[in-house]
């Protein structure tokens, strides 16, 4: 973090992005504790802007590293929000839901509390 103005982190990424004014600079896959095998570097302008628009794109998604350093040292889950249609999913959702909580708010119709 000494040699960067700003990091975030992004779940699921496999790789790594750098971007400065004139550069542009991607590893392949990486692999913990193993040191870097390949980077991709470029100076040249089209692939320069090209790279910007994913970092960009991706930047926008990822978190702060100060707030998932946080998450992780006060082991918080992650926001999330997902559409379940399994049934089976649907009813343990539900139920971890009920068996987690202090209390609990529902409003829907009675046949919907009935699957």
């Amino acid at each position: 973090m000494d040699i960067v103005t700003e990091l975030r982190h992004m779940d699921g990424m496999k790789g790594g992005i750098a971007i400065n004014e004139n550069e542009y600079m991607a590893t392949t896959v990486l692999q913990e504790s193993q040191p870097l095998t390949e980077v991709i570097y470029s100076n040249v302008k089209e692939v320069k802007d090209q790279g910007q628009y994913v970092f960009d794109t991706f930047w926008k998604n990822a978190t702060p590293s100060k707030k998932k350093i946080k998450d992780i040292e006060e082991v918080l889950e992650s926001a999330k929000t997902e559409v379940l249609e399994n049934q089976d999913e649907i009813r343990k959702a539900i139920t971890d839901l009920a068996l987690k909580s202090n209390y609990i708010c529902i409003c829907t119709t009675i046949g919907a509390l009935l699957t």
